[in-house]
């Protein structure tokens, strides 16, 4: 039974007989007033600490990625300098091969010896161009695993930050009525303030609750500064105000 409806059944009571029952009925509703209160905070504190673990957790994953990317870089340049190195290594080699070819031809050989250095030469920029494309084919790969674990990365923040969101909008929702803001509005909005006039077009005053409901936006329904999702106690106040005149 919804707190509307018991309080509708209270307000029947019309016998000084129940008098006792319901001083009795006063004390069982405000302990379990305290102990819904209760529940309420600590499930306020519940949705609060899985949205900082979830924040604490996603900052923690941005920071093993940023080392995992920075080790991935890191290895990216030792590796490239590695090759160029290798290259230039090559590069060298090539041309001692070259000048030691020159030195093996006798002076009286010129064509030969012509022949001896265009092939070295031809044999040098073989093996610059064949330490080039290894570079390359390196480097590429390096990016390439770079950037999945990149994007692998980053659909794993996306998804424990989702999942965290939805936990902790579980959990601040845990307990309450799906239906909290109507049933506010509903409490609110009394015959004593809406316009006859209105009222008369309906059969009960839950169809006048439902259809004038239905016409707000999600934004106005949950706006803070309507009346009646204001603190209960300024609700006479509030009435006072938006009450038929």
């Amino acid at each position: 039974m919804s707190a509307i409806a018991i309080k509708n059944a209270i307000l029947e009571v019309n016998q000084t007989a129940e008098i006792d029952a319901l001083e009795t009925l006063k004390s069982v509703l405000a302990d379990k007033i305290r102990d819904l209160k209760k529940q309420r905070t600590q499930e306020r504190r519940d949705a609060k600490k899985t949205a900082a673990d979830a924040d604490k957790q996603q900052k923690k994953d941005e920071r093993e990625a940023a080392a995992a990317q920075k080790k991935v870089d890191a290895d990216a340049d030792k590796q490239q300098k590695k090759v160029e190195r290798e290259a230039e290594l090559a590069k060298k080699a090539a041309l001692k091969k070259v000048l030691t070819g020159v030195a093996k031809r006798a002076p009286s050989s010129p064509k030969k010896l012509l022949k001896n250095v265009r092939d070295n030469i031809v044999d040098e920029k073989k093996a610059v161009a064949k330490a080039q494309k290894e570079q390359e084919r390196t480097l590429k790969s390096l990016q390439v695993a770079a950037a999945k674990h990149a994007k692998a990365q980053v659909r794993a923040d996306n998804k424990a930050l989702k999942e965290a969101e939805k936990e902790a909008k579980k959990l601040a929702n845990q307990g309450k009525p799906k239906n909290a803001g109507f049933q506010l509005y509903s409490a609110f909005w009394t015959k004593d303030i809406i316009d006859p006039d209105e009222l008369e077009v309906y059969d009960h005053k839950r169809d006048w609750n439902k259809a004038t409901y239905d016409e707000l936006t999600e934004q106005q329904k949950n706006d803070p500064e309507q009346p009646w999702n204001k603190p209960k106690e300024e609700w006479p106040a509030l009435r006072a105000e938006v009450a038929y005149q």
